[in-house]
């Protein structure tokens, strides 16, 4: 009796295991696909703000 719950609780824990491991890997492809746009942004986000510093100093100048 013990040692069939112990059978049944191991084919349990591995389809969960196995079931764990394709998320895990569903997930992974997700942020290799998504990276490099996230990169991108950032990397946009940085040059307008960038831009936008240089032009408010330009603005200031101006002023003078």
């Amino acid at each position: 009796m013990i040692a069939e719950d112990t059978d049944v609780s191991l084919r349990v824990l591995r389809a969960e295991v196995s079931e764990l491991k394709r998320s895990v890997e569903e997930l992974r492809a997700i942020i290799l696909v998504t990276k490099p746009e996230l990169d991108r942004k950032t990397r946009v986000a940085q040059a307008k703000k960038e831009i936008f510093t240089e032009y408010d100093f330009l603005l200031g100048e101006l002023a003078k």
